[in-house]
């Protein structure tokens, strides 16, 4: 019987020191889960941060994209009547060059030409 005690409380005293073990195990495991969550939590902010900023970015770009099309339709309508203005020109000088050369031949060269 002397044995069965013992034995009984060798176990006893076992059963104590993993039942100090798993507390043990549990407290880390508890700050573990509580670090884990906390990091979550920054990753998850970091992410929401960021995704603002890149939707901010897109804005301000295509803003800008909006912004430059507009400079650029503006400078080419201006550039599309400098040059509409010059065809006129050319028609009309052109146009004056018949009439004068029509008159010419008409009214003949006070001068021979050779």
């Amino acid at each position: 019987m002397i044995d069965f005690e013992a034995r009984l409380s060798k176990i006893e005293t076992d059963v104590a020191a993993m039942k100090e073990k798993v507390s043990f195990f549990t407290v880390i495991y508890e700050k573990f889960d509580k670090t884990l969550e906390k990091l979550d939590e920054r990753q998850n902010d970091d992410r929401k941060e960021m995704q603002t900023m890149i939707d901010e970015l897109r804005t301000d770009l295509v803003q800008e994209m909006k912004s430059l099309r507009e400079d650029m339709a503006e400078q080419h309508n201006i550039e599309k009547k400098k040059i509409e203005d010059l065809n006129k020109w050319r028609w009309l000088v052109m146009g004056g060059a018949v009439v004068v050369g029509w008159i010419i031949s008409k009214l003949g060269l006070p001068f021979s030409v050779k």
